[in-house]
């Protein structure tokens, strides 16, 4: 099923879409290609080579798109659609749905199919532990054996052994003590078994990262690209990929080279992190532009750029962003 697109009802006077479709839930951002072209929407209505993800929020089922993509998508423009964690969410025809109140949105410029590979969808696994076992059973002590009855023959008393003499109360206390705990057995065998206790699922990681990092990525978004690199390392610090991923979306990143260190490392096929891995996608031609910009002036820069390089003739000449960002 593809998605569909439509005028939000909460704001009439436009700017606002709603995007209904399956596969919808836990997507915090999302990029917007031209079919066409090969070309993304960027930040300002432009449309760029490297992929711009925009954050959306959800409302109920659907996801609630903003001015900043809805203001800039022309009329009958096929677009597809991609998560900012990879997952492919479909194509659909851009139509019927209203800009902001005296906003004309132009044509975008054809362009060169993009040779960036195709992101490959990631699917994190979850499992439940399994529930405990039923209690064992406790099984009741035997009685010990009889005392053999007391030879009074004259002849066997002499080559007898003296028998050790037990004072009658400790007889009388030993019989209580094996009396109670044969009675405690006895109620513990009788007690129904109890149901076992299933273990609560896991927290839901994409929820719970949306709740502690909706807000600071709104508020990182509106001050400096300082602030969006700081709450991109809290929240990668804290699992939260996806919302890293979107609060350092149009940072300036030729300006401010952690920005585009982060960036790299999202799109770099060569990262360990798995935060970044699931949240990001393998794109190493996005990659080595971000390295490249710095490379001769920052030497971990340089290092990642090199390390992305040593590839395989072949992946070299397939990619011809990914040549050039190399020197090749």
């Amino acid at each position: 099923m593809s998605p569909t697109i439509r005028n939000d009802p909460d704001r009439p006077s436009g700017g606002h879409a709603l995007l209904e479709g399956p596969g919808l839930a836990g997507v915090v951002a999302l990029t917007v290609e031209n079919v066409s072209s090969g070309l993304f929407l960027s930040a300002g209505g432009r449309w760029a080579k490297l992929p711009h993800p925009f954050p959306v929020e959800a409302a109920g089922q659907a996801l609630r798109l903003g001015p900043t993509i809805v203001d800039h998508v022309p009329e009958e423009l096929l677009v597809a659609l991609r998560s900012n964690d990879g997952r492919d969410l479909g194509r659909l025809f851009w139509q019927d749905v209203m800009p902001s109140r005296g906003r004309t949105i132009a044509a975008p410029l054809a362009a060169p199919p993009s040779t960036a590979p195709a992101a490959l969808p990631t699917a994190p696994a979850s499992s439940v532990s399994a529930a405990p076992s039923d209690p064992s059973k406790i099984k009741a002590q035997p009685a010990p054996p009889p005392v053999p009855a007391a030879v009074d023959d004259p002849r066997l008393i002499a080559s007898r052994p003296a028998r050790r003499v037990v004072p009658r109360a400790a007889l009388a206390a030993l019989a209580l003590i094996v009396l109670l705990a044969a009675g405690g057995a006895w109620a513990l065998l009788r007690r129904p078994a109890q149901e076992p206790v299933a273990s609560p699922p896991p927290q839901d990681q994409a929820r719970r990262c949306a709740d502690s990092f909706g807000s600071k990525v709104v508020a990182a978004r509106a001050g400096s690209d300082d602030d969006r690199v700081r709450t991109a390392e809290t929240a990668l610090a804290g699992g939260c990929g996806s919302q890293a991923l979107a609060v350092l979306d149009g940072a300036d990143w030729e300006m401010n080279e952690s920005a585009a260190w982060h960036l790299a490392r999202f799109y770099d096929p060569n990262e360990t992190d798995p935060t970044m891995r699931d949240a990001g996608s393998r794109h190493p031609d996005w990659a080595a532009t971000y390295y490249a910009h710095w490379a001769p002036r920052v030497p971990r820069e340089a290092a990642a750029l090199k390390q992305l390089c040593t590839t395989d003739a072949a992946t070299l000449d397939a990619n011809a962003q990914l040549k050039r960002a190399c020197g090749r």
